[in-house]
């Protein structure tokens, strides 16, 4: 598997399995029913770059199993969110391109609903996901060199997709989707162009259990019991990047501080300094024949961000923008962005994180890492 692969199948295994237990665990007293079903997919490749366009020969198709677990407001999040769907499925995806192959996926997420009648026979979710793929063939320089979308055969996955779903009177749910998946490795090993798949999707899916459940709104008083007084949040993260073709992954660390301030129950937002201190960065620059003859500039970066958390249970999901004040490197982007999910623990201040950061649609680097929140 190689160093790569293993780099992202143990940080991503390590998401499904917090995320499972954030989104599925619950009480023995309240009761939840699900639904299970399958989707079936038809669709083609967004060419986001030209340098791809010798891959997108034919029409990607698949299918996928799900679960879905229906909340009540049980607990008051469920609520305040309109009552989401939590869910994980199973994805086959066939590209009909034996460059690409084929990729299994594995993803957890939420289906929010914009109808605010509950229950109602016609409804239309938002859905935000993400989990793992497998892709079956990466690009290898000897066997398979025109693959210049994924490089690894473990990669990260990012789906959403607007639904309109139909339930009839014996239960039996019919669904009709756009549906947008993304696969990238997070540049950990080049060539990663990522690849992005725009689909359309039919399903058919069984909603199970009790009758007698019925919806809970939230109690009254708990928005303004949200504390809304400023918290520090510190973490640190780490992860591999490589510069090139062929060349090796180098590790890179990263501290993130900022002071957030709660708004509702919902969100937060924050402002505050990333510190980087990136080998791979260091290594691109003793490789740049612009400093052959010159003392190359620092590697080390520093950037202010501004951003908004959404917290749902004990998942949230970050959005930062940054700008560099110091950058030495000038071929390095001023202007950059993090998406991140965070997992908090029981008492709500020590977290896990896994984030994207980006130089606007370029992934600089996947971080994983740990923190809190005082």
């Amino acid at each position: 598997m190689g160093l790569y692969g293993k780099n992202i199948l143990c940080t991503i295994i390590l998401f499904l399995l917090l995320s499972s237990k954030c989104l599925f665990a619950q009480n023995t007293e309240p009761a939840y029913n699900y639904t299970l079903g399958t989707n079936l997919f038809y669709g083609f490749i967004y060419m986001h770059s030209p340098e791809i366009g010798h891959l997108i020969t034919s029409h990607p198709k698949g299918f996928e199993l799900y679960i879905n677990k229906h909340t009540y407001g049980h607990k008051s999040w469920e609520s305040l969110f309109n009552y989401p769907d939590i869910g994980f499925s199973l994805g086959y995806y066939d590209y009909g391109n034996p460059v690409l192959g084929k990729t299994f996926s594995g993803i957890s997420y939420f289906d929010f609903y914009l109808n605010k009648t509950r229950p109602s026979p016609h409804n239309f979710k938002i859905r935000i996901g993400a989990g793992l793929g497998y892709n079956t063939h990466p690009y290898d320089a000897s066997t398979n060199n025109k693959n210049n979308v994924l490089s690894t055969s473990f990669t990260f996955a990012m789906q959403t997709r607007l639904t309109y779903e139909f339930t009839s009177r014996n239960n039996w749910k019919f669904s009709v989707a756009p549906n947008i998946t993304h696969y990238s490795n997070g540049a950990v090993r080049k060539p990663n162009k990522g690849i992005n798949l725009v689909l359309i999707q039919f399903g058919v899916g069984k909603h199970i259990g009790r009758k007698d459940i019925s919806y809970q709104h939230i109690p009254s008083g708990v928005q303004s019991e949200t504390d809304k007084s400023f918290r520090y949040n510190i973490a640190v993260y780490t992860g591999l990047k490589a510069n090139k073709v062929g060349g090796g992954a180098f590790p890179f660390f990263t501290l993130n501080n900022y002071i957030d301030k709660r708004l509702n129950g919902k969100s937060a937002i924050n402002g505050g300094i990333d510190f980087f201190y990136s080998l791979a960065l260091k290594e691109a620059i003793e490789n740049d024949d612009t400093f052959a003859n010159e003392n190359a500039p620092d590697f080390k970066r520093i950037g202010l961000t501004l951003g908004h958390e959404l917290f749902i249970s004990r998942i949230s999901i970050l959005v930062q923008l940054g700008y560099y004040i110091y950058r030495p490197y000038k071929a390095v982007d001023p202007v950059y962005q993090r998406y991140g999910l965070k997992f908090y623990t029981n008492n709500n201040k020590l977290f896990f994180a896994l984030n994207l950061k980006t130089h606007g649609a370029v992934a600089e680097m996947a971080e994983f890492g740990i923190g809190t929140r005082l």
